[in-house]
């Protein structure tokens, strides 16, 4: 990655998250096994990487 990537971590609700500060030009959504995934595609970082996911709740 390039220098201008950034990264912070926290903890947030008892769980150590990670922020990437990269320069973002695309989100897409995959469901997986029921699961909600938020995948970025970063300029700086030139692939796809996976930053959260969040349960699917049936309504």
């Amino acid at each position: 990655m390039s220098d201008s990537t950034e990264f912070r971590d926290f903890f947030r609700h008892g769980e150590l998250a990670r922020v990437i500060s990269l320069e973002i030009y695309e989100y897409t959504f995959e469901v997986k096994n029921g699961e909600l995934w938020t995948v970025i595609s970063a300029l700086s970082a030139g692939t796809s990487m996976i930053l959260r996911k969040e349960t699917l709740m049936a309504l």
